[in-house]
């Protein structure tokens, strides 16, 4: 596990690292791009649900025998998976803050406000992939990863512009109010998190795994 854990990071700082050249490369270094919706959907997203589809895999009946109850299987998958995400926002998080100082000092308050948006959006993709999980609506968790993530990609990049074009109102159903330029978008986010955790928690406490 140790090893299979030390290959992952060295992976992860390999996108990192080819990211930043690339869009070096392109003259796509400055701070507007990394701290973007478009940055969240394309290149954090991607790579994030690639790893939750490897630490959310143990599902057999040993894994279940070994926590018995449903509440410490949910809570130890739900733990694993906030882990992974807090682990990759971070590695990303301070490449994005070298880039921005190494391109001028950038607007504190900007910074930690996208820190915040990309730290509660991957907390709220656990909770909502933990939650269809439950439902079991996809089968395979990859292909419940899979299909959330093609929502994520059609409710930002396509429902909420497509909306305030046609009717002068953006329609948010649940990641478009990651970047919802009001204050209180952050309680409107927190909020699903608590509910669609709850409900995953209820969820798991009503399914017979052996």
């Amino acid at each position: 596990m140790k090893e299979l854990q030390i290959k992952a990071s060295m992976l992860l700082v390999g996108y990192i690292a080819s990211l930043d050249i690339v869009f070096l490369l392109l003259g796509k270094g400055n701070s507007s791009f990394w701290l973007s919706d478009k940055f969240f959907l394309y290149f954090l997203l991607p790579i994030l649900f690639f790893a939750l589809s490897f630490v959310s895999q143990p599902s057999d009946a040993m894994f279940y025998a070994r926590y018995q109850k449903r509440t410490k299987v949910f809570v130890n998958k739900l733990n694993v998976m906030l882990e992974v995400s807090f682990i990759i926002v971070n590695i990303f998080w301070l490449n994005i803050l070298v880039l921005s100082f190494c391109n001028g000092c950038p607007n504190i308050f900007i910074v930690w406000k996208w820190y915040a948006r990309y730290l509660l959006g991957a907390i709220l993709a656990d909770t909502v992939l933990i939650l269809l999980d439950s439902y079991s609506f996809f089968g395979d968790e990859t292909w419940t990863s899979i299909a959330l993530y093609l929502f994520i990609i059609a409710e930002v990049a396509v429902i909420t512009p497509k909306s305030k074009n046609l009717t002068g109102s953006s329609i948010r159903i649940v990641f478009s109010w990651l970047f919802f330029d009001k204050f209180y978008w952050f309680i409107i986010v927190i909020c699903i998190i608590v509910i669609s955790s709850t409900l995953a928690l209820v969820n798991y406490r009503k399914r017979d795994y052996l």
